[in-house]
C-alpha cells in the first residue's frame, strides 16, 4: 500500500501529483498521524469545470472533485503550480491559499533531431496543425469555423487533427456541418507528433485553458509559429508578436485574419519561430525547473524544522 512504501522509506518529504494522490497522501498523513512533510504538485484542474468555464476564476462548481481538493489541501504542508492561471483558479476557488502556493514552470530538454522536409509528414503544401485530446476544451470547433472562409483565400490548406477523444465524432459531424470535412484531417493517436509539427507551417492552439501546455514547446522546439487564445497558460508561454499571435478568447474573425497574417507572411513565422525556440531554451529549461523545484523543497523542510 502506499501507506507501507511511506514507512518503509522513512521520507523526509513525499511529492503528490494530481487529485487522487494529493487526496490519499492527505489522508496517510492525518489518518495514519505521519510526520511526514507533504507537498502537492498542481497540473491540472477538474475537466467538467475547465470544458465550461476554462481558468475563469470567477466561476465556481462545488463537485466532488472540488471537495476532495478542498479537503487534501488542508493536510498539504505546501504547493506549487505549473502556471499563474492554474495558481489564481486555485486560490480563488479557496482550495489553496496565496501564501501556501508557489509558481515553478515546467523545463523540458528537448532535441529535436528530425527533418522539417518530410514529405510523409505533409498532407498538403499549406499545413496548419492542433495536437491534443477530442475534447471540448481543446476548442478544435473554434478554428472550424475560420476554416470554409480560409480556404477560399488558400485553396492548398489543410487542417490536420492529431488525437483522440470522445469528441471525434462529434467533430467529425461538424466538419460535413460546416462542408470543410475535404480541408480537415484527423489522423487519430499518433507517434510521430513532432514530425508532424515540424512539417506543419503553423500550429493553433485554441484550448479555453490549459494547465501549461506541451504542444507550445513542440512547436517552440521544432521552429513551427503558434496561434493561440489570449488564456492561460498560453498567454503565460507566448510573448504576443514576439514568439506567437494571441488571439482575443473564442473571437474566431481575429482568430481566422491572424492565421491568415501568418500564411501570407512566411518572414513573420521564421521570426515568431527563432524567437519561440530561444524562449524555449533560455527559459523552459530542465535545469531551472529542477534548481527551483529544490530550492521549494529546501523552504520547505527548513520552515517545518523552524
Amino acid at each position: 500500500s502506499i501507506n507501507q512504501v511511506i514507512v518503509k522509506g522513512n521520507y523526509d518529504l513525499v511529492n503528490t501529483h494530481l487529485i487522487h494522490a494529493d487526496f490519499w497522501g492527505a489522508m496517510i498523513k492525518r489518518l495514519m498521524n505521519r510526520k511526514m512533510v507533504l507537498v502537492s504538485g498542481k497540473h491540472g484542474y477538474d475537466e467538467i469545470f475547465m470544458n465550461k468555464h476554462g481558468f475563469d476564476p470567477n466561476a465556481r462548481m462545488y463537485n466532488l472533485y472540488y471537495w476532495l481538493a478542498y479537503t487534501a489541501e488542508r493536510f498539504i504542508d505546501r504547493s506549487y503550480s505549473i502556471s499563474k492561471g492554474l495558481m489564481k483558479l486555485m486560490v480563488s476557488n479557496g482550495i489553496s491559499k496565496s501564501e501556501k502556493i508557489d509558481l515553478i514552470y515546467y523545463g523540458f530538454d528537448l532535441n529535436y533531431q528530425g527533418s522539417k522536409n518530410m514529405p510523409d509528414k505533409r498532407y498538403s503544401d499549406l499545413q496548419l496543425i492542433i495536437v491534443g485530446r477530442l475534447i471540448p476544451l481543446k476548442g478544435h470547433a473554434y478554428v472550424f469555423e475560420t476554416i470554409s472562409d480560409l480556404a477560399k483565400r488558400f485553396p492548398n490548406l489543410k487542417l490536420v487533427i492529431v488525437g483522440s477523444g470522445d469528441y471525434k465524432e462529434t467533430l467529425i459531424q461538424k466538419t460535413k456541418d460546416l462542408g470543410i470535412e475535404e480541408q480537415v484531417i484527423f489522423t487519430g493517436f499518433r507517434r510521430d507528433v513532432m514530425e508532424l509539427v515540424a512539417n506543419s507551417d503553423i500550429m493553433i492552439v485554441p484550448s479555453t485553458s490549459e494547465g501549461f501546455g506541451l504542444v507550445f514547446m513542440e512547436a517552440f522546439e521544432t521552429k513551427t509559429p503558434v496561434v493561440a487564445f489570449d488564456v492561460p497558460a498560453g498567454n503565460e508561454i507566448i510573448v504576443d508578436g514576439h514568439s506567437g499571435h494571441l488571439v482575443k478568447p473564442y473571437d474566431t474573425t481575429e482568430l481566422k485574419e491572424k492565421i491568415a497574417d501568418l500564411i501570407e507572411h512566411p518572414e513573420k513565422r521564421t521570426l515568431f519561430a527563432d524567437q519561440a525556440y530561444e524562449r524555449l531554451k533560455e527559459f523552459f529549461t530542465l535545469d531551472r525547473m529542477t534548481d527551483e523545484t529544490i530550492a521549494f523543497y529546501q523552504k520547505v523542510l527548513d520552515a517545518k524544522q523552524a
